[in-house]
């Protein structure tokens, strides 16, 4: 037996598909449990309480551009119109791909992309700035300081912070999310 140093590759269930005989409603509500399924799997992280945890997916729902929330949200607008809106399922079915390709891109991601995503959105939502963020994933070592000429990487992982939580509502790189409001 040895002793296991790298992360498991990221392995997430296929994207359900509408199956035939399946009614609408049916599939919709396994694909909202796929989509909660796909962010605990994705957003794989420790908190301090069910409601800390509770409190991110919910902010996430509300502020992510990424597909498993917008599907989220055009689900929660279709249930919650009286007409079971066409454009709006339409929408949905369309998101699925979405899904599907990001899954895809997501497989392909190394264990350090996928957690430095997921903390900078967490320590984003936290309140911190993106050179806060920056600072903090370099003093925890999950990205590197210098490059291999001892060049500082500092405004290249600003960049890639930015990219990441760059399209959250109000987003400014320079301040925290409680001095934007």
């Amino acid at each position: 037996m040895s002793k296991q140093t790298e992360p498991l590759s990221l392995k997430l269930s296929k994207v359900p598909f509408i199956q035939t005989g399946e009614s609408i409603d049916q599939y919709i509500e396994k694909l909202k449990e796929y989509c909660v399924t796909f962010h605990s799997e994705v957003k794989d992280i420790q908190f301090n309480s069910e409601k800390e945890k509770a409190s991110y997916f919910m902010w996430l729902m509300i502020n992510s551009n990424e597909p498993q929330y917008q599907t989220l949200r055009l689900i929660y607008k279709f249930e919650k119109s009286e007409l079971k809106d066409k454009e709006t399922l339409d929408n949905i079915f369309s998101q699925v791909e979405s899904i599907n390709t990001y899954r895809n891109n997501l497989e392909s991601q190394s264990f350090e992309e996928r957690a430095t995503r997921t903390m900078a959105e967490v320590y984003y939502w936290g309140d911190m700035s993106v050179k806060e963020i920056v600072q903090q994933l370099t003093h925890i070592k999950l990205l590197p300081e210098f490059d291999a000429d001892n060049k500082s990487l500092f405004e290249d992982h600003i960049k890639l912070i930015t990219s990441y939580i760059g399209a959250f509502p109000e987003f400014d790189a320079d301040m925290r999310r409680s001095q934007i409001k």
